[in-house]
């Protein structure tokens, strides 16, 4: 039984997109390059996906332009979810504001994909001032632990997280 996994995190660095496929060919890149470094663990950095504004009008007010992003959703988890099972590797895949009701209400939120399509969800806890004041995102509400079966860990020095 393993004792360890390769993990790779990265910095993203962020340029204007006029498409979506131009913010998905750089990702697709990342999660290839890991993926050939026999990664079993990617991460992305926090609210790598902003890149995504630039879609948009970005001269509108900053609390608009973030309720637009989170209309990037579905096809920002398709995206995601497709590269995790094609290069069958666990991702954290960054945040992305979501909208969680129809007060207009956004919270950031990071996704978790495992090789197998399925996928976890996890809203960031405590904001910063610029996102609370500035962006208008809410704070979620608890805390939820991913137990993926990568490599066949030994679970034992893991402990149990049931």
């Amino acid at each position: 039984m393993k004792d360890r996994i390769r993990v790779a995190s990265l910095q993203y660095f962020i340029r204007p997109v006029q498409t979506f496929e131009q913010f998905r060919d750089p990702v697709e890149a990342l999660v290839e390059t890991a993926a050939d470094y026999d990664c079993e663990l990617l991460v992305f950095s926090e609210y790598f996906t902003v890149q995504l504004l630039t879609l948009g009008q970005v001269k509108r007010p900053i609390r608009v332009q973030i309720r637009e992003l989170a209309r990037q959703v579905p096809q920002y988890t398709s995206l995601m979810r497709e590269l995790a099972n094609q290069h069958s590797i666990y991702v954290i895949a960054g945040s992305i504001p979501i909208a969680v009701d129809s007060a207009n209400k956004v919270c950031n939120q990071s996704f978790f994909f495992e090789p197998s399509g399925n996928f976890g969800v996890q809203g960031k806890l405590h904001m910063t001032r610029f996102e609370a004041e500035d962006w208008g995102v809410s704070a979620s509400s608890g805390f939820k632990i991913f137990c993926p079966l990568i490599s066949n860990i030994n679970r034992e020095r893991l402990g149990t997280l049931d």
